[in-house]
């Protein structure tokens, strides 16, 4: 894993996940922006915490799940910056989507998800 000052990064990729060389650079700026985004506003004080990065082929589909276990997303925060419009943009582009919500436990979870084979 990766270790910034106070925080760690971990990242789990599925054997076999493709990504076409479209949808590469769009998935690249959208990890690195919500990578940034939880380092950011998720950890307060520079505190402890854990990005993680998955990506898995589902049902026909490519996903990418960006969680961390920080403070937490403020309802009134979700889908409201510039980063996230840029995000649905580029992901409209392939054919995909991107939702930002609470994690189950604790801190913010951002699913990207596109076909396997995106138009």
């Amino acid at each position: 894993p990766l270790q910034t000052t106070a925080q760690r990064i971990e990242v789990q990729a599925e054997a076999g996940v493709q990504i076409s060389a479209t949808a590469a650079p769009i998935i690249g700026i959208v990890v690195n922006e919500a990578v940034c985004n939880a380092i950011k506003h998720a950890f307060p004080q520079d505190e402890p915490g854990c990005v993680a990065v998955s990506i898995k082929a589902e049902d026909g589909h490519t996903v990418v799940v960006v969680e961390d276990d920080g403070v937490g997303l403020k309802p009134s925060k979700a889908g409201t910056g510039q980063g996230q419009r840029l995000m649905n943009a580029l992901m409209q582009s392939i054919g995909g989507r991107v939702a930002i919500a609470a994690s189950p436990e604790r801190g913010t979870r951002l699913t990207a998800l596109w076909p396997s084979k995106e138009r």
